[in-house]
């Protein structure tokens, strides 16, 4: 069986890792037909505040069950309450 590859891209804006080293390695991976997220949580540096923290759990929670199987714990609403995440999906 094959399966479909999604790659997510996770960072803090005050990370420290320079947006445009970001966009080009989304740019690769979209010049490779592959889906891509990039998601921003705004405010963080390489660590996330626990709001961040549960958002992010909750995103890969629900990326592990669509592309792996087994369940997830659905989000109530677009993002955990007091997460400051920014997203971007380049479609495949």
């Amino acid at each position: 069986m094959e399966r479909e590859c999604q790659r997510s891209g996770t960072r803090g804006d005050r990370d420290g890792i320079p947006p445009a080293g970001i966009d080009a390695f989304v740019a690769r991976l979209d010049a490779r037909e592959s889906q891509v997220t990039s998601i921003v949580y705004e405010g963080d540096g390489h660590f996330f505040r626990r709001e961040n923290e549960l958002d992010y759990f909750a995103r890969v929670e629900a990326l592990f069950a669509r592309h792996l199987g087994g369940r997830s714990e659905p989000m109530k609403g677009e993002r955990q309450l007091g997460a400051t995440v920014r997203m971007q999906t380049v479609p495949r």
